[in-house]
């Protein structure tokens, strides 16, 4: 099964569709673009050897919100409070990691288009039985350039909470 967690465009939304198997969620830029008229804003899916998962842009209930490997635990466990899974799957901020925090494990798998990352290629997460980082390589016109750390310094900034530990 593939379920992409948003900021699809228009393009590769059309390539999804004609495949027996995804499912697409829709993100902020796919909201802002207008590209949502029947994209859901989350799903859930149970995941040999995870559990039930919850999948989504940001956070269930907002594609805006910002989770890092830095926040902090407490606005980690604030912003998934009402998410009864215990995994959360998104990519929102584009950078791959795997948090615990409380009782919720938060799983960014980077992204296909544009990620943040020290190597170039679409990165993605296979999940079951366990989480499963992959990076497929391509060629590209033009790539972020960003590491994850600097990622993860402005999208901290652009959450109001300057720079996390």
């Amino acid at each position: 099964m593939i379920v992409v967690c948003g900021d699809i465009g228009p393009s590769a939304l059309a390539v999804l569709r004609s495949r027996p198997d995804p499912h697409c969620i829709r993100g902020n830029a796919d909201r802002e673009d207008r590209i949502d008229a029947d994209l859901p804003p989350s799903l859930g899916f149970v995941v040999d050897g995870l559990g039930a998962v919850r999948f989504c842009h940001a956070v269930p209930g907002d594609d805006e919100s910002i989770i890092t490997r830095r926040t902090p635990p407490g606005i980690v466990a604030a912003l998934l409070a009402d998410t009864a899974e215990h995994v959360v799957r998104y990519d929102h901020t584009h950078v791959q990691y795997d948090r615990r925090v409380g009782e919720h494990r938060v799983v960014n798998c980077g992204s296909v288009g544009l990620p943040y990352e020290a190597e170039p290629g679409a990165h993605w997460v296979m999940l079951g039985p366990d989480v499963d980082f992959r990076r497929t390589i391509y060629t590209a016109a033009s790539l972020p350039e960003a590491t994850p750390d600097e990622a993860a310094e402005h999208f901290e900034r652009l959450a109001g909470r300057g720079t996390a530990p």
